[in-house]
């Protein structure tokens, strides 16, 4: 799979999937479980780490804001949506596990099934140095950070990401994982955190998430 229809599986996976999952645990209707389907195999078949991550982070923070019902039918209820939901996810990853979704450096074709191993591989530190690209993607999620950091209200501007990650090279360049990228990686200079939650708060700060909160308001 190319990487530009990757990028778009991704950011739409990322941005819909943890909303219409909040809105299955919420509303009285069927049909969001399956769109929540079909955005979680887009999101498997993206096979970016940077999207399930971020997906992960959203899920954390939408979730508490379906809150517990009150009286215990309602609590059945959600805890059979939940399962439901659960049980859609596994078949799902059951059904694309053998699927393509990316090629090695030897050449040789990933799986949805091999990605997550890999990804799941990066929890080991020994592993996770001798990984060049979540070397390069955690140093942009480094930068996304400080980033908020520096500039915790107005965020550094849209498409500012780019201009503010070159005023970070110093600091950069004195993180560990900056002298275990090659050399061309060190010579990036990207417009894009890889990751879609710590991108928007890094340029948009404020707004994002003024954003962010409004939609979990509207969840509630």
């Amino acid at each position: 799979m190319c990487s530009p229809i990757r990028t778009i599986l991704a950011a739409s996976a990322l941005w819909d999937c943890p909303w219409l999952t909040v809105g299955f645990l919420r509303c009285q209707q069927k049909w969001p479980c399956l769109l929540c389907a079909s955005l979680y195999a887009s999101l498997l078949l993206a096979a970016s780490r940077g999207a399930w991550v971020a997906t992960v982070c959203s899920l954390g923070l939408l979730i508490p804001a379906v809150g517990w019902p009150a009286s215990p039918p309602q609590r059945v209820l959600l805890l059979r949506r939940g399962a439901i939901l659960l049980s859609t996810w596994a078949i799902t990853t059951v059904a694309l596990q053998a699927t393509p979704v990316l090629e090695s450096s030897e050449g040789d074709a990933l799986s949805v099934s091999e990605r997550m191993q890999q990804t799941a591989g990066v929890l080991d530190p020994t592993e996770r140095r001798q990984d060049s690209t979540l070397q390069h993607q955690l140093l942009l999620w480094t930068a996304a950070i400080s980033m908020v950091r520096e500039s915790p209200v107005l965020g550094v501007g849209p498409r500012g990401y780019a201009s503010a990650y070159r005023q970070l090279l110093p600091e950069l360049r004195a993180a560990p994982q900056f002298h275990r990228l090659s050399e061309g990686a060190q010579l990036d200079r990207p417009r894009f955190a890889h990751n879609e939650v710590l991108h928007v708060a890094a340029e948009t700060r404020l707004l994002g998430w003024l954003a962010f909160s409004a939609g979990v308001w509207w969840f509630r």
